[in-house]
């Protein structure tokens, strides 16, 4: 009986990673580093999301949407059903014209931009303020540990070198959308190369120098 118990008891060291073992490996790594990027917030990329009531420099909404950046991205936003765009008002102002300093009026729009129930989905986080404008943060990917491509021991094999690669997956209509507009992924699927180094403490290894 206790050779038998003694089996089972070597076998549950091994399952639960050598029972005190001193050695880094693959695996352990790889799950330390997945918990750091969701305790750093950086398991999911994001990107602000403007609302509210932006004033910009044409009368209609179909002015803007065509010939401002910003209004043909807001304008593919829309087309996925992510934010709803309506044309509040219009103002003259005056404005310079050329280089001498002459005023003339010009006409500026006030364009509504709120969220639809789609693109609440992918809100991660309480509203913010950004040169004046509110903003929300938009759910762009998720980013992974695709793998661990090498470990390095250090400092009488006290500390470790472990480097891997990670990987953005998983892209949002909003990221979709992004894409679209920039005319590239914005959730590159080229892997990125990272480092991180790990200390050996008494109850086992740890991220940190």
């Amino acid at each position: 009986m206790q050779r038998y118990l003694a089996g089972i008891a070597l076998s549950v060291c091994v399952l639960l990673a050598g029972c005190g073992s001193k050695e880094l490996t693959r695996s352990k790594a790889a799950t330390l580093i997945k918990q750091q990027l969701i305790k750093d917030g950086v398991n999911r990329m994001s990107d602000k999301l403007v609302l509210g009531d932006l004033e910009v420099p044409y009368p209609t909404l179909e002015g803007w949407i065509h010939d401002d950046q910003g209004g043909r991205l807001y304008a593919i936003f829309a087309k996925r059903k992510l934010v709803g765009l309506t044309l509040k008002g219009t103002v003259s102002r005056q404005v310079y014209k050329g280089s001498f300093g002459a005023m003339e009026p010009k006409e500026f729009g006030t364009i509504n931009v709120h969220l639809t129930e789609e693109g609440k989905r992918y809100v991660m986080g309480g509203e913010g303020i950004d040169n004046g404008h509110k903003y929300v943060p938009i759910v762009m990917c998720d980013q992974v540990l695709d793998s661990i491509t090498g470990i390095t021991l250090e400092g009488s094999n006290q500390t470790a070198r472990v480097e891997y690669k990670l990987k953005l997956v998983n892209p949002t209509p909003f990221a979709l959308a992004e894409s679209e507009w920039a005319g590239r992924p914005i959730c590159n699927p080229e892997l990125i190369d990272r480092s991180l180094m790990f200390r050996l403490f008494d109850d086992g290894w740890r991220i940190g120098n």
